[in-house]
């Protein structure tokens, strides 16, 4: 006989799960694939806008004056009439 060794935070996780599953009307195995896919997609998808974020604003401090990010002020240098 197997033993119950979940802690009450394994099971109030794995609750939710269920109920989650149940309002989505998940039903076969195809279903479950397909959501697995669109929270990977986004969770992908999100992941990958930081780490460009990132590679940018870096990048803008090592090369280029960016918009903001440059270590000196910026100054218009236009004789406007």
């Amino acid at each position: 006989m197997a033993r119950n060794r979940r802690t009450p935070e394994e099971r109030e996780r794995r609750a939710k799960m269920t109920s989650f599953l149940q309002d989505l009307n998940v039903s076969s195995i195809a279903d479950v694939q397909e959501l697995f896919k669109e929270l990977i997609g986004n969770v992908l998808e999100n992941g990958l806008e930081q780490i460009n974020f990132e590679i940018f604003r870096r990048r803008c401090r090592e090369f280029a004056p960016c918009r903001g990010l440059g270590r000196s002020p910026k100054v218009l240098k236009a004789n406007m009439l």
